[in-house]
């Protein structure tokens, strides 16, 4: 009878394990999706042409172009890749 419990036993534990493979490989499946995450330095000169504003952002977008036009309502924008304290 004792053979019969570990027998039964190993079998449970064997099926735990089995359906707890299972479980975490079917989480892992699929491409991993990354995106590139750039800093950009955006300098915004105001229309009246007297004041040089600068904004670090960080962002996902695909170029800082992008990322900086945000803030063309306060002016022209020039924008830079990068740290505003790497780019004088």
């Amino acid at each position: 009878m004792d053979e019969t419990y570990a027998t039964i036993g190993i079998l449970v534990l064997s099926v735990i394990a089995v359906t707890g493979y299972i479980i975490i490989e079917s989480g892992n499946t699929g491409a991993a999706i990354t995106q590139n995450y750039i800093s950009c330095c955006c300098n915004i000169l105001t229309d009246q042409g007297d004041l040089l504003v600068r904004s670090q952002i960080q962002t996902f977008e695909d170029s800082c172009n992008i990322a900086c036009q945000r803030y063309t309502t306060g002016g022209r924008v020039f924008s830079q890749e990068g740290l505003c304290t790497l780019n004088p």
